[in-house]
């Protein structure tokens, strides 16, 4: 319903910041978002794998078919609500596909605020450079999603996030998927989305590290070394 019916979802369920158990000052948060079409459930392996003693579960949860703006604000006041009521200092931002260009824009928003609560950024799989597909939606079909076109790969969201920069200090760990053997071979893709896009050269510049997986679109969040580094990444304190 959030891709195809995002009003009615709007309407009736809504956007939301979820936690997964009630919240402990003495942990920190991990939050998750999800991609176009997805859902909380897609974060269970990676969910499953973190230190509970450490570690807390936020889920942010929207209709992915609403235009990205209205759900990167949906997700800045979540988050300014969360660290008001609970005093949070501290975050770890996560996000699949679609999500980190929703995250990107979330950061952006930042860019010349506080953001030393902010300890890490991991995007996987993430279109950076846009899905042609969303562009072949906007042009012939006859009923147009609206947030195919931010995701078309010459649409003005994708330039803005092309332009920006990531705030001072955040380390942001970029982990892209491939099928085929080899990630530089023409068209390589993980099933959704090409090499190309995930590897989108201002992202690239973006990024603190880069690592590429043979996993799927889906299968990179539960992908063992997947988990092994994101892991690290966390025990490290970002």
């Amino acid at each position: 319903m959030g891709l195809w019916k995002p009003l009615r979802y709007s309407l009736e369920l809504g956007p939301g910041l979820f936690l997964l158990a009630p919240h402990d000052p003495k942990k920190t948060p991990v939050l998750f978002v999800h991609g176009i079409g997805g859902s909380p459930r897609a974060w269970q392996k990676i969910i499953d794998s973190l230190d509970r003693v450490r570690f807390e579960h936020c889920i942010f949860q929207y209709a992915s078919g609403l235009p990205l703006a209205a759900n990167v604000e949906y997700l800045f006041d979540a988050v300014t609500q969360l660290r008001l009521v609970h005093h949070v200092t501290a975050m770890h931002l996560v996000a699949h596909s679609m999500g980190g260009l929703v995250s990107q824009e979330f950061l952006n928003r930042h860019a010349t605020g506080a953001t030393n609560y902010l300890k890490s950024f991991t995007s996987l799989s993430t279109p950076w450079g846009g899905h042609s597909a969303a562009r072949l939606g906007v042009k012939f079909s006859p009923a147009v999603v609206p947030v195919w076109r931010d995701v078309a790969p010459d649409s003005e969201y994708l330039a803005r996030i092309r332009r920006s920069k990531l705030p001072t200090g955040l380390p942001h760990y970029l982990f892209f998927g491939h099928k085929g053997a080899v990630a530089t071979a023409p068209g390589a893709d993980d099933g959704v989305i090409t090499v190309v896009s995930q590897r989108e050269p201002a992202a690239l510049r973006r990024a603190s590290k880069v690592y590429g997986f043979r996993a799927s679109h889906v299968g990179i969040l539960s992908d063992k070394t997947v988990l092994r580094l994101f892991n690290g990444f966390l025990g490290s304190g970002g």
